[in-house]
């Protein structure tokens, strides 16, 4: 934890641009049952442990693991070490709906990210494993000002505060960032 905000990283796999590692930092069961099941948050139950304490996982991914080997070695690793066990059942819940509002829509439509002329970083390298949050300018309200012109989808959370800027990204994305943090389902 750096001045009071929690980094969570998972990165690595087949399916990233690092295939032959993975890196999990500050990571919850929870973090690693949705990845490894893949399912959403709110459809796992258990203990209050899996969504507090937390862990660091480093591992070597075979070459030419395919995603769903890798979902299978990460299902391996919570039974091994952690000696998880499960079980499905289905459940009805509630959701929530992103519905337009009466006086319309506040959002605006991601403009097009022409590439850097020199062939250097991005204007999305903020979402890079070196992205320190800490070092960004802040609004007059404290809010982090996240540089503009990238694209995805950053949150964070700082003294009870959640902030989110998606861009470049379809609703599902928004969605799904609200659907983590709530709890339950959001649908655009």
């Amino acid at each position: 934890m750096q001045g009071g905000m929690l980094f969570v990283r998972m990165s690595g796999g087949p399916i990233s641009g690092d295939p032959a590692q993975l890196t999990y930092t500050n990571v919850t069961i929870k973090n690693v049952l949705t990845m490894a099941y893949k399912v959403k948050a709110y459809q796992i139950e258990g203990p209050a442990w899996m969504d507090t304490e937390r862990f660091n996982i480093s591992a070597k991914v075979p070459p030419g693991t395919t995603e769903a080997q890798f979902r299978v070695m990460l299902q391996n690793l919570l039974a091994e070490r952690f000696h998880l066990k499960l079980h499905h059942e289905t459940k009805e819940m509630p959701l929530m709906a992103l519905v337009v509002g009466k006086n319309g829509p506040k959002l605006t439509e991601s403009q097009p990210i022409a590439p850097p002329p020199d062939g250097g970083p991005s204007a999305s390298a903020a979402a890079s494993p070196t992205f320190d949050p800490t070092r960004l300018p802040k609004n007059p309200d404290g809010s982090i000002k996240f540089p503009g012109g990238g694209r995805g989808a950053r949150m964070t959370m700082n003294n009870g505060h959640m902030q989110m800027d998606v861009s470049g990204q379809p609703m599902g994305a928004f969605c799904d960032m609200l659907t983590n943090q709530l709890g339950i389902p959001v649908v655009d």
